[in-house]
């Protein structure tokens, strides 16, 4: 308008410009905006809408998509450009709202504070020291070592990941952590500490929003930001984990069962370099061990080929979507999960991975063939060749650093294991000026609390053993064994014996745990044992010892030492003579003319290729009798044998450890009755005037009597029989096998002769008692003066032994289980120790009481 000129209203003003009625679509629009920077060919859709483009260079493609990207931005829109045959460009809607409040992600921080809290308090509750670790509080202990550590660890990791989102022009969420409520469930105690499962306090460390749907310029920032936050959560968590480690007590502070993590390959290597037993001692962890482990876990399966996890944005990043997201590699995902859930041993048990794999396997298997995620606005162009290697270096480092074990969290509920012993099985005795050997014992202690290990070594007569390095002097060692240690200790043995070492076996003992040793000596042939042992067969009994040689065909020369008594009392199976020659190794055996010559007189010494062996004397089962009343003690007391006190146990073989006394059994008005069916084991009371003590006893079993002070421990079969009171020559209620044995008229065992050279014997029988005798044998044999029935009562038995030849006399019992005559013979050949019997036997209906009586074989009964 020119000066001067007058501005017209409404009537006077121009006609407006005519507009088309039919505006353009956005479709229109937004290729109408795409074809100012690409050169486009057909359309391929309108939802969304696409076309192909006919670019020739894809630096040009590239270049253009970031211009057009710039102009769509205002219209809220982007393009993204396919790696296709031809290139695709498409459009999409710019995405909006997908940033949560910070209501909401405080909230959340807030809740996993304290589930990781209290997940520090689960893990370290049964080891915990009375002092805390930084205060007296568990809760203030776990929520600065556990919660605080971790949580700045994951606010680092979130906070590098949106710096370097921000450096590719691309706005990224924080990480926000999703706390695990249902630790809730073991913190109040309502499941124990050993069942828990997912130790880690909160479920995942996801970012919001969800990186995949960000849109990304290209692959490479894709692929570095994917990968900055497991950077820092594994090696953050790795550091935080050894530290944690470091500052665990060197000292057990286990209190119950507790559960602890298994350290991965890498911080086992480590430990093994720096020797401090680091795994060990993961069992009573410090807090802070906690909080590394819990984010190395999580961020190690966020590297996982795995749909919308890091991985597999980075595996998106270096191959490309169409590459990574084809049903192809779909199937061997599936196939490389189900392999290592195998080798993870998943399927065997319920463990954290028994929860980490339906996960791992349901994304796979919805999303491993979705190409519309991750959003890349740029998938032409590739990675570089230098940047494609240092992403799959770093991925395959990380992983590897963080690789856990197949177990990750342990369950110690043998945290009080008993110490374990392993020796050699055998070991040798060499010469060298003197008989000597060595042996090495492992002792481990598995449980998780410092013991002291008290060893002992029980070796055969005539050994002098030390342990190296060990303070006291003998067989008996005291060392201390920190948990979960185990330590080599060696035992040095010296013979001391003027006669050679036989083979034999010995024990090393801690405690209830007892472990074996085969003992050999270094010469051809040696006896298999250091005593000897009482056998029968069809010619009667026979004392034998087990000649073991170096080959099958080793010959042995073997000859009795010296004898108390003439040598052609005793001969060699076979023989007749007192040597004996052996074409192989095998059993050797011995022959007598009285069988108790063999049992308490047996040869000390035999003489083998030279080599003079002693051998002690065969084991007799010693024996008691009980009727159906049981005993009947008075202030005469237990008799000989249970008069020195101590404790009596039915069924048991070993006296008890324990220290404390053994109670009395109970008294009543009319004094004690101890039933040993009802109470089994107890205190032997003194019975004092006016006290009676009435103690029974089953039909069959065995008794242990233990003894105060250093004396031998016995055990006695039980029989029901008479109840017999010998009270001359001395008081005895273990009267069965009580005798003697005379050579010539002189006592070489046993009961000694009075003034009129007899054999006095007054016994107390709570019966009446019919007495029959039968007499064995080839010359005079014994004078008897006995009643021919004994009442209940006193009675006394004079026996006059010969003054000639070999005879014996012993108190036996033959019960009613023998049932016919056969048995019956062969009872009294395998227990009752006959040489010949010529007369014949009766089948037994009651009991019998016997006196064995031999002069060349007699025997005289006593029939009830």
């Amino acid at each position: 308008m020119s000066e001067g000129e007058e501005v017209r209203f409404e009537d006077d003003a121009p006609d407006a410009l005519a507009v088309h009625r039919r505006a353009w679509s956005q479709t229109d629009l937004l290729e109408h905006v795409a074809s100012r920077h690409l050169s486009l060919g057909p359309r391929l859709g309108d939802r969304p809408p696409a076309w192909e483009v006919h670019e020739a260079s894809a630096t040009v493609r590239s270049s253009s998509l970031v211009d057009l990207n710039e102009d769509l931005q205002p219209l809220g829109w982007m393009a993204r450009l396919h790696d296709t045959r031809p290139p695709v460009v498409q459009m999409a809607p710019l995405p909006r709202g997908q940033f949560a409040g910070r209501g909401w992600r405080v909230m959340l921080w807030a809740a996993s504070a304290l589930t990781l809290t209290l997940a520090g308090m689960v893990g370290t509750r049964a080891s915990r020291p009375e002092e805390g670790f930084a205060t007296a509080s568990a809760f203030l202990d776990a929520a600065l070592l556990t919660a605080l550590p971790a949580l700045l660890l994951i606010g680092l990791a979130s906070f590098l990941q949106i710096r370097l989102a921000r450096r590719f022009g691309v706005r990224a969420g924080p990480i926000v952590p999703v706390p695990d409520p249902s630790i809730l469930l073991w913190a109040v105690g309502a499941i124990p500490t050993t069942w828990l499962v997912w130790p880690f306090g909160i479920l995942l460390l996801p970012t919001l929003p969800r990186m995949d749907a960000r849109p990304w310029p290209d692959r490479r920032s894709l692929g570095w930001t994917s990968l900055s936050a497991p950077v820092v959560l594994v090696l953050g968590g790795l550091a935080m984990w050894f530290a944690g480690l470091l500052l665990t007590p060197s000292a057990s502070t286990v209190q119950g069962a507790t559960v602890s993590h298994d350290s991965g390959w890498f911080l086992v290597a480590l430990d093994g370099l720096l020797r401090t037993d680091l795994a060990v001692r993961a069992a009573w962890a410090h807090p802070l061990v906690w909080a590394g482990a819990s984010v190395t876990f999580l961020a190690w399966v966020s590297l996982l080929h795995v749909p919308t996890f890091p991985g597999g944005r980075l595996h998106v990043s270096r191959l490309g979507i169409h590459e990574v997201r084809n049903t192809q590699t779909q199937v061997l995902l599936m196939i490389a999960f189900a392999f290592g859930a195998v080798l993870f041993d998943v399927f065997s048990s319920f463990s954290v991975w028994s929860l980490v794999l339906p996960v791992v396997l349901m994304l796979t298997l919805l999303m491993g063939a979705d190409r519309r995620w991750p959003v890349v606005l740029d998938e032409t162009v590739p990675v570089q060749e230098r940047q494609h290697f240092w992403m799959g270096m770093t991925w395959i480092v990380l992983l590897l650093l963080a690789l856990p074990s197949e177990s990750p969290l342990l369950a110690h509920e043998d945290w009080d294991a008993s110490i374990e012993l392993e020796v050699e099985d055998e070991v040798l005795g060499l010469f060298d000026a003197s008989w000597s050997f060595e042996m090495e014992v492992l002792v481990t202690n598995p449980s998780l609390l410092d013991r002291t290990v008290s060893l002992n070594a029980t070796l055969p007569a005539g050994w002098v053993g030390q342990w190296e390095e060990c303070a006291t002097a003998g067989t008996s060692c005291s060392l201390e064994l920190d948990a979960g240690r185990n330590r080599k200790m060696t035992l040095n043995a010296n013979w001391t014996g003027s006669t050679t070492p036989t083979a034999g076996s010995f024990s090393v003992l801690h405690g209830d745990e007892s472990a074996a040793v085969n003992l050999s000596i270094d010469l051809p042939s040696t006896p298999s044992n250091a005593a000897w042992v009482l056998e029968a067969d069809a010619q009667g009994q026979r004392l034998c010892i087990d000649v073991i040689s170096d080959s099958p065909d080793q010959a042995a020369n073997l000859s009795l030492g010296p004898l108390p008594y003439d040598a052609s009392l005793v001969w060699w199976a076979g023989t007749g003579t007192s040597t004996l020659n052996m074409t192989e190794p095998g059993k050797a055996c011995l022959r007598s003319v009285d069988p108790v010559l063999l049992q308490h007189l047996a040869p000390e010494e035999v003489e083998i290729d030279g080599h003079v062996f002693a051998l002690m004397p065969p084991t007799v089962q010693q024996r008691l009798s009980f009727d159906e009343d049981g005993w009947n003690i008075t202030v005469d007391g237990w008799g000989a044998g249970l008069d020195a006190g101590g404790t009596l146990h039915l069924g048991e073989s070993t006296c008890p450890s324990s220290t404390s006394p053994s109670a009395t059994p109970p008294k009543g008005q009319d004094g004690w009755i101890w039933d040993l069916t009802v109470r089994g084991s107890g205190a032997l009371p003194a019975v004092t005037n006016n006290d009676t003590l009435v103690l029974r006893a089953p039909e069959v079993g065995t008794l242990l009597h233990c003894p105060m002070g250093d004396s031998t421990s016995r055990t006695f079969l039980i029989e029901r029989g008479p109840d017999l009171l010998l009270h001359a020559p001395h008081l005895e209620r273990a009267w069965i096998g009580h005798g003697s044995l005379l050579v010539n008229g002189s006592v070489l065992w046993g009961q000694a002769l009075d003034e009129d050279g007899a054999l006095r014997l007054v016994m107390e029988l709570n019966a009446s008692m019919p007495l029959a005798f039968e007499v064995l044998g080839d010359g005079p044999g014994w004078g008897i003066e006995a009643p021919e029935t004994l009442e209940a009562g006193l009675s006394t038995i004079i026996l006059t032994p010969p003054i000639d030849g070999t005879a014996s006399m012993m108190l036996d019992l033959i019960d009613d289980r023998v049932e016919d005559k056969k048995a019956y013979l062969q009872n009294l050949i395998d227990v009752r120790s006959f040489v010949r019997l010529k007369h014949r036997y009766f089948s037994l209906e009651t009991n019998y009481m016997f006196f064995l009586l031999y002069h060349r074989a007699i025997s005289l009964k006593f029939k009830k």
